[in-house]
């Protein structure tokens, strides 16, 4: 019954992993407590190859962050890529509250994916991508409003794809 759901505070979250009554294997999202799913070696794979190839394509004013936490009003996501602008002793003492491209990469967690849409959104992050290994495609979502992104695209692993941080570079996801 949800009268016995409780919804949490950034605070209370990280309370309770400081007095180490959560597993460091959760999310805080929209208040709720998310156990995270066992990461499969493809997972990491696809992860740390596009760590790997956006190092070599971005400029230095961005960091390059993997599977770290940004901390929005009422979540504490952990995107598999988040691209943040600045550099790393900005977050000595805070996590970004922002990105300027975070992409998930989604073995068995489409759905919980395609739900992080609303969070990134309701953060004004500009451009949310989903990697879809299991067929074969990348979701694009862009131009946030409110909770929502008013654009969507759907590129199949073969397409190009325009890097939304550098205008004049494109990518190909055929390898996933």
């Amino acid at each position: 019954p949800s009268e016995f759901i409780k919804k949490f505070s950034k605070e209370d979250y990280y309370d309770l992993h400081k007095d180490g009554k959560l597993s460091r294997h959760t999310e805080l999202l929209e208040g709720y407590l998310i156990e995270k799913m066992t990461i499969p070696p493809k997972h990491s794979f696809i992860v740390s190859k596009l760590h790997t190839i956006l190092s070599e394509l971005l400029n230095k004013d961005y960091l390059i962050r993997e599977q770290k936490p940004l901390s929005t009003i009422d979540s504490e996501p952990e995107p598999d890529i988040s691209v943040v602008k600045g550099v790393l002793e900005n977050f000595i003492n805070k996590h970004p509250d922002s990105a300027d491209w975070v992409i998930e990469v989604a073995i068995s967690s489409l759905s919980l994916d395609l739900s992080k849409r609303k969070i990134y959104a309701n953060a004004n992050i500009p451009n949310y991508w989903i990697i879809d290994p299991e067929k074969g495609r990348i979701l694009v979502f862009s131009n946030p409003e409110k909770d929502e992104y008013k654009i969507e695209k759907i590129y199949q692993k073969s397409d190009f794809i325009q890097i939304p941080i550098s205008p004049n570079t494109k990518i190909q996801l055929d390898w996933i």
